[in-house]
């Protein structure tokens, strides 16, 4: 190929399983199994790439919170944060910055 070797396609994900996640603890939760800031959905998430995933390759992420705002909606109080994750490979070079926006309310 013109990169040399294999790549991945620009979407694949090695980190897509889910990890376990801990229930709610007792205290927060409400008669009905939730309590404010337990229920949450995606806001949407942009991606730009950088260098291709190649076979064999070692991927690494990190992410950090890069905006944090609370609002009132007709939901109640709302938290809407940004993440940024960034992937980088075995070499440190920059694979891919996904930036995700998530709510809680």
């Amino acid at each position: 190929t013109r990169y040399g070797s294999i790549i991945a396609p620009l979407d694949f994900n090695p980190f897509a399983w889910p990890v376990h996640r801990e229930p709610v603890p007792a205290a927060r939760a409400s008669a009905d199994g939730a309590g404010v800031g337990t229920r949450g959905m995606n806001g949407g998430q942009t991606e730009e790439y950088f260098e291709p995933m190649r076979a064999g390759d070692v991927i690494s992420t990190t992410t950090g919170l890069t905006e944090w705002v609370e609002r009132t909606t007709r939901l109640g109080p709302t938290l809407f944060t940004t993440t940024e994750t960034r992937w980088t490979n075995q070499n440190g070079e920059l694979v891919k910055v996904r930036k995700s926006i998530g709510i809680r309310y």
